[in-house]
C-alpha cells in the first residue's frame, strides 16, 4: 500500500501515543503524517510533553480512524531524528491545512520529528 497516497486522500482523525521512561503514556491528537519514501514518517511537534516523551524513549504508536466507518492504520514507529530548521518546519506546515494552527506562531518551539515505520496494520484486527 502506498502510505503517502493513502494519507494525502484519506480525512480522518489521529492519535500519537508516547511514553517516558517509566512507562507512563501519553495520547495526543495528531494530523496526518507525512510520508517519506514509504517507509519513514514526519510529524511536526510543539515542545509539549509528547516531544519530551520521545527523547526519552523514541517508540511511538500512530492510531488514524477514516471519517466514515471504522476503516484506518496503526503505524508502530521509532524515531530515528528531528530538526529545528525553520525552513524544512515551514515547508511541511504549509503543505497541509490541518497545520495552520501553527503557522503564525513563531512563538512556539517546533520541531519536525521523522520516525522509521515499524509495522502498518489496520484499524482493527491484523489481516497479515
Amino acid at each position: 500500500m502506498d502510505l503517502h497516497a493513502y494519507f494525502e486522500k484519506k480525512k480522518g482523525i489521529g492519535v500519537l501515543a508516547t511514553s517516558d521512561k517509566e512507562g507512563r503514556v501519553n495520547a495526543a491528537l495528531y494530523a496526518r503524517p507525512r510520508i517519506h519514501n514509504g517507509e519513514k514518517c514526519i510529524f511536526i511537534m510543539a515542545d509539549k510533553l509528547t516531544h519530551k516523551n520521545i527523547q526519552d524513549n523514541p517508540y511511538a504508536y500512530y492510531l488514524f480512524k477514516e471519517q466514515d466507518g471504522y476503516q484506518g492504520k496503526r503505524l508502530q514507529l521509532k524515531k530515528i531524528k528531528e530538526t529545528q530548521d525553520k525552513e524544512t518546519i515551514q515547508r511541511f506546515l504549509q503543505d497541509r491545512n490541518t497545520d495552520k494552527k501553527y503557522a503564525n506562531d513563531s512563538e512556539k518551539s517546533l520541531f519536525a520529528v521523522y520516525f522509521n515505520i515499524v509495522k502498518v496494520i489496520p484499524l482493527i484486527g491484523e489481516k497479515q
